[in-house]
């Protein structure tokens, strides 16, 4: 997430110089300033008790929200009327309203660390031993035990650090969701795969199992389980003709096909997650493929998250290769 932008910076200080010139009602700078400088930091919203504390009177304030110079949100949160509603305000509205310990975990936190996009309601996890306030449609709030140390903040927002997101994703996203955003996170190591399993390892909360099982998946059982799905999918379309782990000697050395089909030389690399998406085994792959096409093979490759979430197109690529490779026999 941004840093507060220049134009709510702009819009903020535009709200003041109305307030100052237009209200009939005295007032000094001071109170003005010191509320812009917080609400600023909070995509244009700040609470009641934040503003007293700014030097507002409980007169002052009522004026401001009979004129509409100020607009609730919600019970006792406000944003300046000039200052547009966006999916950020919503998000501050709801740490605000909810109090200390509140944070945005899941699919919130997710998009705040740039993961996902910005979808509703906001998800809002607060201590379980405390009452839910100001339940909304645009705001999930949820009891659920973040300790503070997994609790961080980007531009101030409080959020689940990256392992606790990463915890609950695997736990309450749709299995082929999570295994993708997962793999991508993995991947460009932002986060620790071993402290990420040890922290599932124990969990005991709904979706557990599912939790482990995508942990497995990260380990290096990936590439087999992935193997046996696509001879699976193949077999279920009647594409036989195909061996697996097909050994071919190249240049003094024996390389393995994931999926071959001999009679038309196609060779078919099926990328596991986590592990075998690294760097390392990126290069190594690459070379297979280069040595592969040197002795006339065609080499394609899928990855896991095809076989799982887009079967037909595998199958349908498949097809089409094996039918141009005929074509052209």
């Amino acid at each position: 997430m941004a840093s507060t932008s220049p134009q709510l910076v702009h819009l903020l200080w535009q709200e003041a110089i109305g307030l100052a010139t237009v209200l009939v009602m005295p007032t000094t700078q001071q109170p003005h300033r010191r509320l812009i400088d917080i609400a600023q930091t909070q995509a244009g919203v700040f609470t009641r008790a934040q503003a007293i504390n700014a030097g507002f009177t409980a007169r002052q304030i009522r004026y401001r929200l009979t004129f509409r110079s100020w607009l609730p949100i919600l019970t006792s949160v406000y944003v300046f009327a000039a200052v547009p509603i966006t999916w950020t305000t919503w998000a501050w509205t709801g740490v605000l309203s909810e109090g200390d310990g509140s944070a945005l975990v899941g699919a919130s936190a997710a998009a705040v660390c740039g993961w996902t996009s910005e979808t509703w309601p906001i998800t809002i996890g607060l201590p379980a031993d405390r009452r839910i306030r100001w339940p909304t449609a645009r705001l999930d709030v949820q009891r659920v035990e973040v300790p503070a140390d997994d609790i961080v903040r980007v531009s101030g927002l409080p959020i689940t650090s990256r392992l606790r997101t990463a915890f609950d994703i695997a736990h309450v996203f749709p299995l082929a969701q999570a295994q993708e955003l997962l793999d991508r996170l993995l991947v460009l190591d932002l986060i620790d795969l071993n402290a990420l399993t040890e922290a599932i390892k124990v969990s005991r909360r709904h979706g557990s199992k599912q939790a482990r099982r995508l942990m497995a998946r990260a380990a290096d059982l990936a590439a087999s389980e992935a193997e046996r799905t696509a001879k699976r999918l193949f077999v279920d379309v009647g594409s036989g003709g195909f061996v697996a782990n097909y050994p071919v000697a190249i240049a003094g050395r024996t390389v393995k096909i994931d999926i071959a089909f001999l009679a038309l030389k196609v060779a078919i690399e099926i990328k596991g997650w986590a592990f075998h998406s690294r760097p390392d085994r990126g290069r190594a792959d690459e070379a297979k493929a280069t040595d592969l096409q040197l002795v006339r093979w065609f080499v394609t490759s899928f990855t896991w998250h095809d076989l799982v979430a887009r079967p037909e197109y595998v199958v349908a690529k498949v097809r089409q290769i094996l039918r141009a490779r005929a074509a052209a026999a």
